[in-house]
Formats: C-alpha cells, sequence, structure tokens
C-alpha cells in the first residue's frame, strides 16, 4: 500500500489537539473513526465524505467538523489528489471549553474569514505559546460551532448499539468473539451485526480495529517501542500492526511515532 505525504505535529503542552497535515493525497480510507472532533480544512482539490452515513464533497476553502466517534471516510474524486490539514481535539475539552453543540454529526462551513484564521492558527502552532494557541484555538472553534448550519443530531434511540459498542471497547485487550458477544445479549450474532452496523455505519469487527488502531496511537504519542505495542495490543506481530495502522491512517506506526512539536508546518494553500 502506498503511503501518502502527511505530517503531525503534536505538544506536550498542548495534549489535548494534534494536527495531521496531508499533502497531494490520492489515499483513499476505510469507514473509521476518532475518539476526538475532528475539525478540518480542505486547502487544495476536493474529497469524497461519507459521514454518519451521509455522502457530500467537500472542496477547497471549506472547514469540516466532525463529532468524536462519529463513522467516516474521505476518498477521492475521479483519481484526483487533495490536500487537508485536520486538527483532532479532545472531546473533554471541547465540552469545557467550547459548546456541546459541537456533537452534531458534521458540519460543513464556507466561510472565507474562518478559513483563513484556520490557516493562520495551523501555520502558528509550532512558534505559539501554549497559552495563546489555546486561546486561539477555542475562539475559533466557537466560532465555527455558530456558524455551521448543517449539523445533523447524532441518532437517538440506539441504547442496545451503545451497550454492545462498550461491550467491544471493555474487551479490547482480551477480545470475545461476535457469537459469544451475542449470547451475552440474548441474540443472533447476524442481528448484532445488523443493530450495531445501523447504528455505527460499521461492522464490529471494523470498529474493533479502529480501536485497536487508536489505542496504539495513544501508547506510541508517550514513544513506547512498536514491537511492544502490537504485543499488547493482540497484534499476531508488528507486521500486522503495520498493515492495519496504514489502513486507517495512511502513515506507518513510525511515522505516527517520529512526530516532533518544533516541525515547520506548510499551509499549502
Amino acid at each position: 500500500m502506498c503511503v501518502t505525504t502527511q505530517h503531525y505535529w503534536r505538544d506536550g503542552t498542548l495534549p489535548f489537539v494534534e494536527l495531521r497535515s496531508t499533502y497531494d493525497s490520492l489515499q483513499s480510507y476505510k469507514p473509521h473513526f476518532h475518539p476526538q472532533l475532528s475539525f478540518g480544512a480542505v486547502t487544495s482539490g476536493e474529497t469524497r465524505a461519507n459521514c454518519g452515513g451521509r455522502e457530500r464533497v467537500l472542496q477547497q476553502g471549506e472547514l469540516v467538523l466532525i463529532a468524536p466517534h462519529v463513522v467516516h471516510s474521505c476518498n477521492p474524486i475521479a483519481g484526483q489528489p487533495r490536500s487537508y490539514h485536520m486538527l483532532y481535539v479532545d472531546e473533554k475539552w471541547c465540552l469545557e471549553n467550547v459548546s456541546p453543540l459541537v456533537y452534531g454529526d458534521v458540519s460543513v462551513i464556507r466561510d472565507r474569514g474562518l478559513f483563513a484564521r484556520y490557516l493562520e492558527l495551523v501555520a502558528s502552532l509550532p512558534n505559539m505559546c501554549a497559552i495563546e494557541a489555546t486561546a486561539q484555538l477555542q475562539r475559533l472553534l466557537t466560532a465555527a460551532v455558530a456558524g455551521s448550519r448543517s449539523a445533523t443530531p447524532l441518532q437517538r434511540h440506539r441504547r442496545s448499539a451503545e451497550r454492545i459498542k462498550q461491550a467491544l471497547l471493555d474487551s479490547i485487550d482480551s477480545p470475545v468473539t461476535l457469537d459469544q458477544l451475542a449470547r451475552s445479549f440474548g441474540c443472533r450474532k447476524e442481528t448484532l451485526i445488523r443493530v450495531f452496523r445501523r447504528a455505527f455505519h460499521i461492522t464490529p469487527h471494523a470498529f474493533v480495529n479502529n480501536a485497536r488502531i487508536e489505542r496504539a496511537k495513544r501508547r506510541l504519542r508517550m514513544g513506547e517501542k512498536i514491537a511492544h505495542v502490537a504485543a499488547d495490543l493482540g497484534f499476531s506481530d508488528q507486521a500486522q500492526l503495520h498493515r492495519t495502522f496504514v489502513s486507517y491512517t495512511a502513515s506507518t506506526p513510525g511515522q505516527y511515532r517520529r512526530a516532533r512539536p518544533t516541525a515547520r508546518i506548510n499551509i499549502r494553500q
């Protein structure tokens, strides 16, 4: 699989935010989710985004807000490359500092002023003190939420699916089979898969793989060795972690682990 050109930025003084900048990418992504709020900007080209079961075309100059745990994928159109930045912002921090309104489904925002402010923040992050970066991010996100008009509320009445999701998360380190899980919920495996997929637009198996990759990312950010992460998270070997990591993030575990807080960011308008 071809690994696209991208750069990760993070800083220990800003533990609630991470930036991924992707340039001239033709990479397609599996449906996936992030536990953080995803706040992105398309800087060139356009991309077909499927978010929460709805398809949209995102164009250069647009911002997008994707709520935590909303399954989505963003893929190229007609084989044309696109570039974008994506800020991943901690869910708890957003609730405390922005607004619960971000927990709709997805919002697309076309506002030249906000877009320019987003690019300015991205370009300045490596050289900005933590206090100023926090204040600017808070103001920008607050303005983006206030300016969004296409948020779709998360589905309601999905208690069974939420219970299944929590059971899957609780057993990540000691996986149970879907047959075992279905018996514990008193239903057939096919019913369990259907209920889960209807609520989250992803299969339980894909959800577990995604959750394992998110756990791997947290441990790689802490500087843990890739081989140890692979073994602890139940991958058969480091190569399997590598393949799965690339399929969900378009970068290798090593590339992700090597992110540095002082790297210069190219905003590529």
